[in-house]
């Protein structure tokens, strides 16, 4: 019986040193990554380029990677700059230069790339988009604001090209995002024109950006520009009428309760995970038995 026992202790034993030495090597072996990509074109301020990390296996964040930006156009590779994921997962590279790229040509292959270290394998995305620019005006034409953009890319012998019936959205930043103010449709010449709104509150002296966009197109992908201008209405002489909304300098109050209800909802979640495991390690330590008693 005594024989029996033994064996059948060392065999647990055996089978416990197994497992942890198969998850140990497991835990050491580099995991894979997905990195996707996000570019908004920006004419001739550059390109912002948006890369996204997570692990293959899990789809969660990955943070500090450093990625490598490049761009391709006519098979000259440039490299545009490095930037490092962020707890979210994120690594932004804005106002990369175009101008090496636009020299080969104007249709690019973008790429991020990870060179892969200990714990993660190399990894890289591409992303491919036609050269655009939006060229944004803000002009007041017979006593009325109007907003004027012109769309224009360039055709196989680098030649510039309007972009007609092409549909730009125009925006005025605000606290929590962008406020919709408009679309306009390009004509032939790729021409267009807005009547700007003229109740938006502005800054003191009535400052507001306008910005306009193309969004997600197959060719195009993002292309942005932005404008800003003194047509809202002046905040001091207006204060006392505004009401909290979207679109005033205050934001309503069912936004920031909601917003201050999620975030105690998940601080709360945190506290009680952390004070769980707690409970867990205290548990894992029972008190000394006195066999002498």
């Amino acid at each position: 019986m005594k024989k029996a026992a033994l064996i059948k202790v060392i065999t647990m034993i055996a089978l416990i040193l197994l497992t942890t030495s198969v998850g140990q090597l497991a835990a050491q072996d580099p995991m894979a990554i997905v990195i996707e990509l996000i570019a908004v074109q920006k004419g001739d301020k550059g390109i912002d380029l948006k890369a996204t990390v997570t692990d293959e296996e899990n789809s969660e964040p990955v943070k500090g990677l450093t990625l490598t930006f490049s761009g391709t156009a006519h098979a000259k590779v440039v490299t545009l700059g490095e930037a490092t994921t962020n707890g979210s997962g994120i690594a932004e590279l804005k106002g990369a230069s175009l101008e090496d790229l636009r020299k080969a040509g104007h249709v690019f292959t973008f790429e991020a790339s990870f060179a892969g270290n200990e714990k993660f394998l190399t990894g890289e995305t591409t992303l491919g988009l036609t050269d655009a620019t939006i060229t944004l005006s803000a002009e007041t034409v017979d006593s009325v604001n109007t907003v004027q953009v012109m769309v224009t890319s360039w055709n196989e012998k680098g030649e510039v090209v309007p972009i007609k019936e092409e549909e730009v959205k125009l925006y005025v930043p605000r606290m929590f995002s962008l406020l919709p103010i408009g679309d306009i449709t390009t004509d032939e010449e790729g021409y267009g024109d807005f009547k700007f709104p003229t109740d938006l509150p502005g800054g003191v002296n009535g400052e507001l950006t306008v910005v306009a966009r193309i969004e997600e197109h197959a060719t195009f992908g993002n292309a942005e520009s932005s404008s800003p201008t003194t047509w809202g209405v002046k905040t001091l002489e207006q204060a006392s009428k505004l009401p909290r909304a979207l679109w005033s300098p205050d934001a309503p109050l069912w936004m920031l309760i909601t917003f201050i209800i999620l975030m105690t909802g998940v601080w709360y979640h945190y506290a009680l995970i952390i004070y769980e495991l707690i409970r867990i390690r205290l548990s894992n330590h029972p008190e000394k038995i006195d066999y002498n008693e």
